[in-house]
């Protein structure tokens, strides 16, 4: 069987072709140009190493009009977007996913830290985390449907970090040592704020930090330059610690409060996807987790549609509108929405 990897230069996409190719399967490393630099070398010399067949796709117009310019947008209406779980649904499991039949593949593989697959009990694909706690990646690839789940593969979700590197090693493969990657590919120095200002032309407009009561504590330099639960850089003096507790693009206000202001038991969330269920049962109980880089919590999940409430059993720290809220049972993905 033919099947088309995601090439990026990096020692994750490298070692999943090698692992497709010591199964039986012929990989067609394909390499995606994001419009960030040049064509990355490692990702041919890999293929040449590998002796694979090898393609490189410019898809830089379609990364700005899918991924860039909607988290752009969505960032000046006073969200937070995870331009990842863009990506994927756009890009990696959208317009790279349509490339499998120009090239003769039958599957689709990625480097992902996740296993999939397809329970008789439910006749759904199912999505489970990776063995591998500290590098699962679920909580991005919520957005998948059943569709583009039967068709892809993760052959590294039974790895951990540490084997994957040791395989490459073993295999001697060019990049065994490369570094990790960065989180959001076209901010590689995570000033979002710059970035809407250069890719969107739009100069900051500054405004009121007020407290919760609506005091105006002082000015801030533009909306963009913050994020939900941010403590530095305010230029704000005050006896007990400030972070930022709201936005609002149209009032053009940052609201400062407590730390203990940033919780909630409580966090609506729109354009829900389910993996793990088929939308029958209005209730389910969960364990949910409102930003990757925290642990998952109990709560009820609520459903009404694609709409939903998620009440946890102790409040979750700054639940931010445009990020993702990400729903499990035990290791099973069960789905995930857009916070409100």
């Amino acid at each position: 069987m033919r099947v088309l990897v995601g090439i990026s230069g990096g020692v994750d996409s490298a070692v999943t072709a090698l692992l497709l190719k010591r199964h039986g399967y012929e990989p067609v490393a394909v390499h995606l140009l994001l419009g960030e630099g040049e064509e990355n070398v490692n990702a041919r010399r890999c293929a040449d190493f590998l002796e694979i067949e090898y393609h490189c796709v410019d898809m830089t117009a379609e990364f700005d009009k899918r991924v860039k310019a909607p988290f752009a947008k969505i960032y000046l209406e006073g969200k937070t977007p995870n331009p990842c779980v863009i990506c994927n649904r756009e890009i990696k499991f959208g317009l790279m996913a349509e490339l499998m039949d120009k090239f003769g593949c039958e599957k689709l593989a990625t480097g992902h830290y996740v296993r999939s697959e397809y329970s008789e009990e439910t006749n759904r694909w199912i999505l489970r985390k990776g063995m591998d706690n500290k590098k699962d990646q679920s909580y991005f690839l919520w957005e998948l449907s059943q569709e583009q789940l039967s068709k892809t593969m993760f052959p590294l979700g039974h790895y951990t970090k540490a084997q994957v590197r040791k395989l490459a090693e073993e295999a001697n493969i060019p990049v065994a040592s490369s570094p990790e990657s960065q989180d959001v590919c076209f901010i590689p120095d995570g000033d979002c704020g710059a970035f809407i200002a250069g890719y969107t032309g739009f100069k900051p407009v500054s405004g009121d930090f007020i407290n919760t009561n609506g005091k105006v504590l002082g000015r801030h330099k533009g909306i963009a330059h913050y994020t939900v639960g941010q403590r530095k850089g305010l230029g704000i003096s005050s006896d007990a610690p400030l972070y930022v507790i709201k936005k609002d693009a149209a009032a053009n206000t940052v609201t400062l409060g407590r730390n203990e202001q940033l919780f909630s038991d409580t966090v609506n969330i729109e354009d829900i996807n389910l993996v793990a269920a088929d939308g029958s049962e209005n209730e389910l109980s969960v364990q949910a987790k409102v930003r990757y880089s925290t642990t998952t919590a109990d709560a009820v999940l609520h459903l009404n549609g694609n709409r939903g409430t998620l009440r946890f059993d102790k409040p979750q720290r700054a639940p931010s509108p445009g990020q993702s809220a990400v729903f499990y049972n035990d290791d099973v993905l069960v789905g995930g929405g857009i916070i409100v």
